[in-house]
């Protein structure tokens, strides 16, 4: 997120040490939350659009107190418009995120497919033997024979590649 507040300050050739208590602790609060975001995102979540929202008015804010302490005003409110702690809160109890969308077990297989394809075309072998496909794309291995039929075409098929058994019994990777 790009800040106006930071943007003011190279502007207006300032340091933190040049801001008021309150601006200083309005930027204080901007990095408490940032650094409870970034914790978020490492457990896989992110945060809501209602705490950017927060971040945007808290950084509203700080940006106003630099502008007063630039044109020697007092225009901006005297308290910051959210509290820190509220929206930290708000983030470490998962109040305020957007959960990280679970893939069904059938997503997850057709993902393993995917992948396992994908290092099958990059090998530059084209055709597998069913003992082959064991040991190279195990998941690919299982579906196909979970599904296979007897004198009818089989293999498998992902957005981007597809294996299929030919007349000789191997099995033939192409991209789509």
């Amino acid at each position: 997120m790009e800040y106006k507040y930071k943007k003011a300050l190279i502007e207006h050739k300032l340091s933190e040490k040049d801001l008021t208590e309150d601006a200083i602790v309005g930027i204080s609060n901007i990095k408490e939350i940032e650094r409870a975001m970034n914790m978020l995102t490492k457990r896989g979540l992110s945060p809501s659009q209602k705490t950017l929202k927060k971040l945007s008015a808290m950084d509203k804010w700080v940006y106003y107190e630099i502008l007063d302490i630039v044109h020697d005003t007092n225009k901006n409110d005297d308290e910051i418009p959210f509290e820190a702690d509220e929206v930290i809160d708000e983030i470490k109890n998962g109040n305020d995120s957007e959960k990280k969308v679970e893939l069904t077990d059938e997503e997850k297989k057709g993902n393993q497919i995917e992948s396992e394809l994908k290092k099958l075309v990059e090998s530059n072998k084209l055709s597998y033997s069913i003992d082959e496909l064991r040991n190279l794309a195990p998941s690919t291995y299982e579906e196909i024979w979970d599904n296979y039929e007897d004198d009818e075409e089989n293999g498998v098929g992902t957005s981007n590649f597809k294996i299929m058994e030919d007349s000789n019994n191997l099995f033939t990777v192409t991209k789509k």
